[in-house]
């Protein structure tokens, strides 16, 4: 409970600091990154820091959490879910011990913009899309078995799981899977349950057709 009114009152005197101007102000992700640097820091690690005094905080490393799949058991972390988990953490995950932060719509969105330069070190350049699937399947030539099975080639390579009306992965068949996997295959182990959006198919499956 000290640690939480800490907290709050340090982030009540930094919004003092701001409001004159912040309520006007466009979505920035440098903004963001001075609201992170003086209040989430208390918590969360600097993003690509080598300093242990850093890495022992309590909050995960937030780099790649914008648009991939989170660590703590909260699924996809879309926009609008990152928004509501930094304002109301306890309405997605009851036993958090993050405490919601009162921003501003811009205050917010400049949180969230910031949030979305962090790009895991492991994935740069890679849209958000495909690091979801990162998180089950390997995507390079060394074709090593994660969760699920390797990415590379699989565009036009007959499928290794059994139970999929498909005889080929073309775009037909990657469609039709990952707009919802368990339609097509009602007992498969994959608990993602796919992109509603056809942008966000078009994207996997023309990157799907790169790795070869």
């Amino acid at each position: 409970m000290k640690h939480r009114g800490i907290l709050l009152g340090l982030f009540g005197a930094f919004l003092t600091t701001f409001m004159g101007w912040g309520a006007t102000a466009q979505a920035d992700a440098k903004m963001g990154e001075a609201i992170f640097s003086t209040m989430c820091i208390a918590c969360h690690p600097k993003p690509g820091t080598d300093d242990a005094h850093f890495k022992a905080r309590a909050g995960v490393e937030l780099r790649g959490v914008y648009g991939g799949e989170s660590s703590i058991g909260l699924g996809l972390m879309t926009e609008e879910r990152l928004k509501t988990f930094i304002t109301n953490p306890k309405s997605l995950k009851p036993d958090t011990q993050m405490v919601g932060m009162p921003l501003d719509p811009t205050g917010l969105q400049d949180v969230v913009d910031y949030l979305a330069t962090l790009e895991d070190p492991d994935t740069v350049g890679v849209p958000h899309q495909i690091r979801v699937c990162m998180r089950c399947h390997n995507t390079d030539a060394t074709m090593k078995k994660k969760v699920g099975p390797p990415l590379f080639g699989v565009f036009g390579r007959a499928p290794s799981i059994e139970g999929v009306p498909f005889k080929l992965w073309d775009e037909a068949a990657l469609n039709s899977w990952i707009s919802d996997p368990a339609k097509v295959k009602p007992q498969t182990k994959m608990k993602f349950p796919g992109f509603d959006n056809p942008t966000d198919r078009k994207v996997v499956i023309d990157y799907l057709k790169t790795l070869k």
